[in-house]
């Protein structure tokens, strides 16, 4: 399915996108670019909740970094969702594509961190218990061979 910095760089690469395209029809008909609702979608309070997913996409872009991918995780699923209210502000007539392209950033921010959560090396408690199971296999020790210590 990929690498996990990969899906990171996609959805980076789509973020930026989503913010030279149009976002949004205003209510006189001119249009909302991305970068405009990025800066100032936070001020008409009613959009502030989906304008919020930008404040938890960044976190989880930062938790990845520091590699806390389930942390990383749990933001992006959350992100995905905050930003999904949207469609309870806007009538779909007016979401323009920007608004997909930055659902599709966050989508694929949680992709990478799911990826990455489940590539994580097995922790040293996990390998001695693994050394533990092979040793007691009946099979690997046979009656008569010495064990190795």
């Amino acid at each position: 399915m990929g690498r996990p910095r990969n899906w990171a760089g996609i959805s980076a690469i789509l973020f930026a996108v989503s913010c030279a395209l149009p976002a949004l029809r205003s209510g006189d008909g001119g249009v909302v670019r991305g970068w405009f609702a990025l800066a100032y979608g936070w001020f008409p309070m009613y959009s502030a909740i989906p304008w919020s997913a930008n404040v938890v996409a960044l976190l989880s872009w930062f938790f990845f970094a520091l590699g806390r991918f389930g942390s990383a995780r749990i933001l992006a699923v959350l992100a995905a969702g905050v930003a999904a209210t949207t469609w309870t502000l806007y009538r779909p007539a007016d979401i323009l594509v920007a608004y997909y392209l930055w659902q599709a950033s966050l989508l694929a921010l949680t992709a990478a961190a799911w990826l990455a959560s489940r590539r994580r090396k097995p922790s040293p408690a996990r390998a001695g218990l693994e050394e533990t199971e092979e040793m007691l296999d009946p099979v690997a020790v046979s009656p008569g061979t010495p064990r190795s210590a």
